[in-house]
């Protein structure tokens, strides 16, 4: 399958790409837009002035039927079926992500989340493999890609859609596994983005 995304490539020599897994509901179209247009620094450059040498990508879901209505909404998992767990994508990825270690650290160099959640909350690494039943993944409760990796969690304690609670537990496994997470939770602005998409 193909995936469609948009692309804002450097004004500086690149250095780094930044790929947005865009949640249920959501189009790269009005993300991509909100991300580099409307969030700006305390300077008020977007996120393009202020980090020009980074290229940054937004992935399209595709369009999925709703197990539980009627519509048809872009998500790379339905949620309705009892035996599927909707996750926040990056995360899905992290814990079965098979990379071999570098000079340095390894290949991968954080991970951002924003009004995340855990998915098979409550169980060991080893166990969450078990159900994906993924091939080519660590074995057992092997963390190390997880380990000392830079993680930054965000989440606004408004969100309707994705409640606070479920990003705290995200924060709290992936430090439990050995992440190096910094938490940021903010009292208002899910209903406000969401307004925006």
């Amino acid at each position: 399958m193909e995936i469609p995304f948009i692309a804002f490539e450097t004004t500086k020599p690149h250095t780094n790409t930044v790929v947005f897994l865009d949640g249920r509901g959501d189009r790269n179209t009005s993300f991509s837009r909100v991300v580099t247009k409307g969030l700006r620094d305390s300077q008020g450059r977007t996120i393009l002035e202020a980090l020009p040498s980074i290229r940054w990508v937004f992935s399209q879901a595709p369009m999925r039927k709703c197990a539980s209505s009627p519509k048809t909404w872009p998500q790379w998992f339905d949620v309705g079926p009892d035996k599927v767990v909707l996750a926040a994508t990056s995360v899905y990825t992290l814990f079965n992500l098979n990379i071999p270690a570098a000079e340095g650290g390894g290949r991968l160099a954080a991970l951002l989340g924003f009004s995340g959640r855990c998915p098979f909350y409550g169980h060991t690494l080893e166990q969450m493999r078990e159900v994906l039943a993924l091939e080519d993944v660590p074995q057992g409760d092997d963390n190390e890609v997880i380990r000392n990796r830079p993680i930054l969690l965000e989440h606004c304690a408004d969100d309707p859609l994705v409640l606070v609670q479920n990003g705290r537990g995200l924060r709290d496994v992936l430090t439990a596994f050995g992440g190096r997470v910094k938490w940021k939770e903010y009292p208002v602005g899910g209903t406000l983005l969401e307004g925006q998409l």
